[in-house]
């Protein structure tokens, strides 16, 4: 892992642009896989026009049909829908899972939804009232 230097936070809305776009082509998990590697890979500002045409070249998109994208308000318009569409159904942070209706937040909570997905399946499940640190499968 390589932190970004200068510790400051990019502009998350262009490259998050470009994610919602390219979801639309197909391509979400290429471009989520490099745009994870850049940042915290290479440790790239995630949001200069150079970085994101690369991340989404490697990710077999236009790079600068990506980068209109970025810088389109439209799609940052679309981006705040997506938020209020979100605060409806309930969220209030990130990750916030919502599974069968019932809501995991958090990175402590994930073992918990692990685990209701393996019930659902049928699967015996560790009972973390008696042991909170069991895997997520009984032996």
């Amino acid at each position: 892992m390589n932190w970004p230097e200068g510790g400051d936070d990019p502009d998350w809305f262009p490259p998050h642009q470009i994610y919602v776009w390219a979801r639309e082509q197909g391509k979400a998990i290429d471009y989520a896989r490099e745009a994870f590697m850049a940042r915290f890979g290479r440790g790239l500002d995630l949001a200069s026009d150079g970085v994101m045409r690369a991340v989404a070249a490697a990710a077999g998109l236009d790079g600068d049909e990506a980068l209109a994208v970025a810088h389109d308000p439209e799609w940052k318009d679309r981006i705040m829908a997506g938020f209020a569409h979100t605060r409806e159904d309930g969220a209030f942070g990130v990750p916030l899972f919502i599974y069968r209706g019932e809501r995991f937040w958090g990175n402590d909570r994930l073992d918990w939804l692990l685990r209701e997905v393996a019930r659902s399946r049928g699967q015996e499940v560790s009972n973390l009232a008696t042991d909170p640190l069991a895997p997520v499968y009984s032996a």
